[in-house]
């Protein structure tokens, strides 16, 4: 039996629908820099980006897990998406907590007290971002691909 084709219709669509996502995203979040830029100061902008980049490094662990698992089923069930639409809630607060307690020995660490309230406040994105997430199958955080109707 021949393996089936690598580049399907269904999968190139996939494809290009997550490209147009990361491209439009990537856009926006470019755009808003230069809107923010115009109204803050350079110190303000470095307690910003350092409080960015602690926060982002947290956000690998919170959605991609969760969508690589929920995309490999052949099929899904709702108790399936349900269970990593839970899990991925629980990971999110589990990591926004984490953030919340790091951000006081971070601000030390860099002798920026800002720090303090800057990283929780972006760690709070971690936690709206799984909630805001429909909860009906095929739409998994920053997933594109819809499973196969079970």
């Amino acid at each position: 039996m021949a393996a089936p084709p690598i580049a399907t219709p269904k999968r190139r669509t996939a494809l290009a629908w997550s490209a147009l996502e990361a491209s439009l995203r990537q856009f926006l979040g470019i755009s808003l820099s230069f809107v923010v830029l115009a109204f803050i100061t350079p110190y303000q902008l470095g307690v910003f980006s350092l409080a960015y980049a602690i926060a982002a490094i947290l956000m690998v662990f919170v959605d991609e897990p969760v969508c690589e698992a929920l995309v490999q089923h052949p099929t899904i069930e709702a108790e399936t998406w349900n269970s990593g639409f839970v899990f991925n809630l629980g990971v999110a607060g589990t990591a926004c907590l984490l953030a919340a307690v790091l951000a006081v020995p971070c601000a030390a660490l860099f002798h920026t007290p800002e720090l303090a309230l800057a990283v929780p406040a972006i760690a709070l994105c971690f936690v709206a971002a799984p909630a805001a997430t429909s909860r009906k199958p095929g739409w998994c955080g920053t997933c594109n691909s819809a499973p196969s109707p079970g």
